[in-house]
């Protein structure tokens, strides 16, 4: 690790770098040794992606303006609670995070039982000028409520997936944000009862659904 801290030290007019723990280390770099590699990188850096970070091994992709972090791509999956630690230990306390993030987008999160806590990660998302959330999964456990809360917190997720004993189809909602008032649901118990609805209602109502609905009944997204 002293190392990679000291040979990036020398890298004074280096523009794009990735650095992975996995072509480097036996094991991956912890969420502290990520978060030192962020401080030690030059500030000519333009792009910046870290490889194999965590128990998973998780990536981080950044991209810089004068410096400080102008947009953060992180591929963690996971409970909301784990990924948000994740980023408060990396990014949060990094020396190149300012006031603004023009966008943090989240590659996966498991909704829990609980209604989420923004904590660890409160800092950073009230920073972020957006966020972009591709996968909310709502399994077996999973509150509604909780779902409900991530969506108002975050935005809406570009798909929603549901796993356990009762499974749907993952529903797409980045492609009825230009168009929401497209019809996108339709009930197989009463086939003339077609629904139109803004993607947020639809979103909100989905995870309602898909933590409600008995194993009798079924719907099908409209994709067309």
């Amino acid at each position: 690790m002293d190392e990679i801290v000291a040979a990036l030290a020398g890298m004074t007019a280096a523009r794009e770098l990735e650095i992975s723990a996995l072509s480097n280390y036996a094991k991956p770099f912890t969420p502290a040794e990520a978060r030192e590699l962020l401080d030690a990188v030059p500030p000519s850096l333009t792009s910046l992606r870290l490889c194999g970070i965590g128990t998973e091994p998780s990536d981080l992709f950044f991209r810089y303006s004068g410096g400080l972090f102008d947009t953060v791509f992180s591929n963690a999956s996971g409970p909301y609670s784990e990924v948000a630690s994740f980023l408060a230990i990396v990014v949060l306390p990094s020396r190149a995070l300012g006031p603004r993030l023009s966008l943090l987008t989240l590659f996966g999160l498991d909704v829990e039982a609980l209604a989420p806590d923004p904590g660890p990660a409160a800092g950073l998302l009230a920073r972020c000028a957006k966020v972009e959330l591709h996968t909310l999964r709502l399994a077996a456990g999973g509150s509604a409520a909780a779902a409900l809360m991530l969506i108002s917190k975050l935005g809406l997720p570009q798909s929603v997936e549901w796993t356990g004993p009762v499974c749907f189809p993952p529903l797409a909602l980045s492609s009825y944000n230009a168009a929401p008032c497209r019809p996108l649901w339709r009930w197989r118990q009463r086939p003339g009862d077609w629904r139109q609805r803004p993607a947020a209602a639809v979103a909100g109502r989905a995870v309602e659904m898909g933590a409600a609905v008995p194993c009798s009944r079924s719907f099908t997204s409209i994709t067309n």
